[in-house]
């Protein structure tokens, strides 16, 4: 028993590294790629499993189900040359030996405790990176720093994972309360729309799971807290962040910004790149809608073809779903999705397994279905394409062999 508690604080400690090392921002460029610490411990941690007797746990099937898409995605870049090829076929193998790893480690770690760590960890890095701006004198708008985005995304995906794991008196309600209003002001100045709109979906899912009128009434109540906040908060940089949520009907003015080169009041460079990314995707869509541009072209093809727009619109598909259905077609799409979907139906068949063995309560059912996926569909769908939208593909095409494992766990106890 000894041995088997040491080696699960040991498969936790490795699986919360390599997690949070995705966080790390040093990097090395090299010709072809870009070395990471996530990608040097991916490929130790790797060979480590691979030399553990102990570990013998069956490869499942939502490790296989990620393939399709990746080997299509990779030869798919082919349209670019063998350079690009080779760069796409080491990310994906990165990608499939963490899978790898991550399904070995399905039975040697305490989920709870994982949960648990991640939500420190992340909170560690937040608070160096809340440490870095405001000695730098960025008392707001704290996004300078390459995962910056991620980390205050993140936070808020643990905590409430935390709470929806381990069970809360009447005592705590109040503490957690606090906290998650401190949580939301660290956010609001962070200025990161993203994780505020995470956070504010996931709290409504964690107190109204149970009532669509209470749901209603949250809803209202939020959107004219944040309406007074936008008008009463004195900071320029707030206010226009609080602006930008509940200004739910404006539209930025690309034609002004191409114009001009400048940005009218009530726009951000942000809003006005997604928006100019957009249109152009869809005339490139429709040019090659099958199979798609080719992957990493649509970067090559807006600074070859629309190099008169200004620096600030340059930048990639701000949605890996659009990016996938201008760069990879409907093909790459329908892959990609099966994904979605397979985990999706297999997560709602254990679930209600487990609802009928009174192994999870409403509140964690509800979370594990809803919170979960439209919160990471959320993030993908809105941010630019990199290893972590890989990575969060691959997570959710592996969750529900986690949590057959977790409930069958439990039964046989």
């Amino acid at each position: 028993m000894t041995k088997v508690l040491e080696n699960n604080k040991k498969f936790n400690f490795i699986f919360v590294v390599l997690v949070l090392s995705l966080f790390i921002s040093i990097r090395f460029e090299t010709q072809l790629v870009i070395i990471r610490p996530f990608d040097l411990l991916t490929v130790i941690i790797f060979l480590y499993v691979l030399s553990r007797k102990e570990i013998t746990e069956k490869i499942s099937s939502g490790f296989y189900y990620i393939f399709p898409f990746l080997i299509f995605h990779a030869l798919s870049a082919l349209s670019l040359g063998a350079n690009n090829f080779l760069r796409e076929s080491l990310q994906v193998g990165l990608i499939i030996i963490f899978a790898f790893i991550i399904t070995k480690l399905k039975s040697q770690i305490n989920y709870k405790k994982i949960i648990y760590y991640l939500l420190l960890g992340t909170i560690f890095f937040m608070i160096l990176i809340i440490a870095w701006h405001i000695t730098n004198n960025f008392w707001v708008g704290w996004k300078h720093l390459p995962d910056s985005r991620l980390l205050f995304t993140s936070v808020p995906i643990f905590l409430f994972a935390y709470l929806n794991a381990t069970e809360t008196n009447q005592n705590q309600k109040f503490k957690i309360f606090i906290i998650l209003v401190g949580l939301f002001s660290i956010l609001l100045m962070s200025g990161e729309r993203k994780a505020i709109v995470v956070f504010l979906f996931l709290f409504l899912m964690h107190y109204t799971y149970d009532s669509p009128l209470k749901a209603i009434i949250t809803v209202v109540l939020a959107y004219s807290i944040l309406v007074l906040l936008s008008n009463i908060i004195d900071n320029e940089y707030i206010a226009r962040i609080l602006t930008s949520l509940v200004n739910i009907s404006g539209t930025s003015n690309v034609d002004f910004a191409l114009q001009t080169g400048a940005v009218q009041t009530g726009d951000t460079f942000s809003n006005l790149q997604r928006v100019f990314v957009f249109n152009i995707s869809k005339e490139l869509f429709l040019e090659n809608p099958i199979i798609g541009l080719g992957t990493n072209k649509f970067i090559l093809v807006l600074k070859n073809e629309f190099y008169y727009v200004p620096n600030f619109m340059k930048g990639g598909v701000h949605s890996e779903f659009l990016r996938i259905l201008v760069e990879n077609g409907l093909i790459g799409l329908f892959l990609y999705l099966i994904i979605w979907y397979k985990s999706w139906t297999r997560t709602r068949q254990v679930l209600m397994y487990a609802r009928i063995n009174q192994l999870i309560s409403k509140r964690q059912a509800v979370f594990l279905q809803y919170s979960i996926y439209i919160t990471l569909a959320l993030y993908v769908g809105t941010e630019a394409s990199s290893t972590r939208s890989f990575i969060i593909l691959m997570m959710i095409s592996i969750l529900p062999d986690y949590l057959i494992h977790y409930f069958k766990k439990d039964l046989s106890k």
